[in-house]
């Protein structure tokens, strides 16, 4: 619509249209999210971690289980920090809008790195 047509609407048919075409932009956003980031469904990345530059680093490893309909990346993570803490994340919105930042790895190297921090939790829970 251009601009000369607006000043025929009322108030209320403008706030109708901005409301519309705010969600044909958010269909139209998620669409190409969802194109993107499909193809990391059911794949293992790694991250470099840390409390900040005066602390050492970590790997923090993640697998993407699912997209949701905005195109978010769902997954789970797990890490052992430079303080000794034992996390994992399930089920957690964890890219939001992208993985830029994480490197991909293959899934020998994922299941190794989760086999031993599932060791380590089983012997400190005897």
């Amino acid at each position: 619509m251009k601009p000369e047509g607006l000043k025929k609407l009322t108030a209320k048919e403008i706030l109708r249209t901005v409301g519309e075409l705010r969600a044909e932009q958010s269909r139209r956003e998620s669409a190409a999210l969802i194109r993107r980031n499909k193809k990391h469904v059911g794949k293992c990345f790694s991250y470099l971690n840390s409390y900040g530059s005066s602390y050492p680093k970590w790997t923090m490893y993640a697998k993407v289980t699912r997209i949701d309909a905005d195109g978010n990346l769902h997954g789970f993570t797990f890490q052992k920090t430079s303080m000794n803490i034992y996390e994992a994340q399930f089920e957690k919105l964890w890219f939001g809008r992208g993985i830029e930042s994480f490197n991909l790895v293959d899934k020998q190297e994922f299941e190794e790195a989760r086999r031993q921090f599932l060791d380590v939790l089983a012997s400190k829970l005897k």
